[in-house]
């Protein structure tokens, strides 16, 4: 227990440091004129169609959707943006499920 609590500690003092790091960074880049805000990688709605045309497919898993959307729009299915992809996949296919029961209640 004493080896897991030790690790956890470690991390956060990681953490904090990389926070620190990212905010110095981000503030070099304010001064050079740069923007830090995230950038968008799909149009609206594009990724809830990307999704619901994946489905259509007959894919069934979020992982699944996600490397069909990664094939349609042309990237590399590295492992950080499958990952990165899968999320946005899931927030949608969350939301659309909730549509779904709104309208068999309806």
């Amino acid at each position: 227990m004493k080896a897991l609590e030790k690790k956890r500690d470690e991390l956060r003092a990681e953490i904090k440091a990389l926070r620190a790091d990212l905010k110095t960074v981000e503030a070099a880049i304010r001064i050079m004129g740069g923007d830090t805000s995230p950038q968008r990688i799909f149009k609206r709605g594009q990724l809830k169609r990307l999704v619901c045309d994946a489905m259509r497919e007959g894919a069934e898993s979020n992982r699944d959707i996600a490397l069909v959307v990664i094939r349609e729009m042309d990237w590399e299915a590295t492992d950080e943006r499958v990952r990165d992809i899968t999320v946005r996949v899931k927030d949608v296919t969350k939301t659309l499920r909730g549509q779904m029961l709104a309208l068999k209640k309806a």
